[in-house]
């Protein structure tokens, strides 16, 4: 049902591409209540307090949507894949895995993008050339999982404020993960081979200067040593058609600042105030 369901809405987004009515909502993105129960008070996609864990389970995609897709070029499909965002009260140590339920039948990959506030889910079109696959395979049919926001085959994605073509768009690309076998350039001139990058876009920068990634086959994890507080998108699909396939299991979670912390910082206080005490005397 999940599938039939992407491809009504894949039929709907050339269907606009072809009368050149551009509406938010390409892709289809999951809400709050597709992740599982507790998150914050605000959502079950909201990490609303130091060290909190979110996550979603059966999350059952194609086996080649992120990349690995001959047709498309090693582009991502973008109706092959899930859409899924979240929003981070605090700035902290933040990890992101995505992990196949069934070990052997699924490489998964995602890419993480910053965004100007719950991602929308971006406009169809065709115009972001040099797609090799323009016409009636545009853009989010097959779109740049690995380029910086504003890049040909994002612009359907990026926010109008970097002159993107959606109100509630990504404003950078953080970084991506590839767990399966290497697939060399995409439609996009971006190399999309086996293993992690980071990338990092122009202008402000959302992470800190640290970041981890790590593949295992049938995982992947992207590790940032500061991701600042506000709302993020992630795309996650398999990386190798030639496995059966399996449902994935996304984890964000955050450090929690430890509680040596809070009592050295007590102590910094009273040793402060002693000071202050003998001072006044």
């Amino acid at each position: 049902m999940k599938h039939s369901f992407k491809s009504t809405l894949a039929v709907a987004a050339l269907s606009l591409a072809s009368t050149g009515a551009f509406a938010a909502g390409a892709v289809g993105v999951e809400t709050s209540d597709d992740w599982n129960p507790g998150g914050s008070m605000m959502g079950n996609n909201h990490i609303g307090h130091a060290g909190g864990t979110i996550s979603a389970s059966n999350i059952t995609e194609s086996e080649n949507g992120y990349t690995g897709n001959a047709a498309l070029g090693n582009a991502s499909w973008g109706h092959a894949g899930a859409w899924y965002t979240f929003m981070t009260h605090h700035a902290l140590e933040t990890t992101i895995s995505v992990i196949s339920d069934n070990a052997g039948d699924m490489s998964p990959g995602f890419t993480l993008w910053k965004t100007d506030g719950e991602f929308d889910g971006g406009t169809g079109g065709t115009g972001e050339s040099p797609n090799v696959l323009s016409g009636p395979q545009g853009t989010p049919h097959s779109f740049n999982q690995l380029g910086a926001a504003g890049d040909n085959g994002t612009i359907w994605m990026t926010d109008d404020l970097l002159g993107g073509a959606t109100a509630n768009g990504i404003l950078q690309t953080i970084g991506y993960v590839n767990a399966g076998p290497a697939t060399g350039a995409t439609a996009w001139d971006d190399n999309a081979g086996s293993g992690n990058s980071a990338v990092i876009g122009d202008g402000e920068v959302f992470v800190g200067t640290g970041w981890y990634g790590s593949i295992a086959g049938t995982s992947a994890t992207l590790s940032l040593d500061s991701l600042d507080a506000g709302w993020y998108a992630l795309y996650i699909s398999g990386t190798d058609g030639s496995l059966d396939g399996s449902p994935m299991t996304l984890t964000v979670s955050q450090v929690p600042v430890p509680a040596a912390v809070y009592l050295f910082g007590t102590a910094l206080l009273g040793v402060f105030a002693s000071g202050r005490r003998k001072l006044a005397a």
